[in-house]
């Protein structure tokens, strides 16, 4: 019996360490933009505010408010989650897509060349590089709708 309430109780201390240590990070992020990032002259205060009104755990606390009144100030976290969503995969870079297009053009035309010229070689050589084209465009990742990738 003693031995679950003491595991209960180690529990309950690890979890309370745990909520005072990001308790702590919270402050330190709220003092590095009030005392350095706020003064900082490329750093307007409102920029300052607006980032530390929008902290997350700056946001919990203000929703546990009675009237839930919002920072009106611009929400960095939001337009970085927007960044994000508009953000290329890993693994994948963004191309001009008129670009490609003049590419695949030009190599869909050498290979038409090639075969009209009876050069095996070449017409192999180009179809490869069409069928890497299409297997690149084939596996690219489907975007979301609102980070405006087609």
């Amino acid at each position: 019996m003693l031995d679950v309430w003491a595991e209960d109780a180690q529990s309950e201390i690890d979890r309370l360490t745990r909520e005072l240590a990001d308790a702590r990070n919270t402050l330190q992020f709220v003092e590095r933009w009030a005392n350095h990032h706020g003064v900082n002259p490329r750093t307007t205060p409102v920029e300052a505010l607006s980032v530390i009104q929008h902290h997350p755990a700056i946001l919990e606390i203000t929703d546990s408010y009675v009237d839930g009144k919002r920072p009106t100030t611009r929400n960095p976290y939001a337009e970085l989650a927007e960044a994000k969503a508009r953000a290329v995969p890993d693994g994948y870079i963004a191309v001009d897509r008129e670009k490609l297009e003049r590419i695949a053009d030009a190599i869909f035309s050498k290979r038409h060349n090639a075969q009209e010229n009876g050069d095996a070689y070449d017409v192999g050589y180009f179809g490869k590089m069409l069928e890497d084209l299409e297997a690149m465009l084939s596996a690219r990742p489907e975007f979301p709708k609102e980070s405006g990738y087609e």
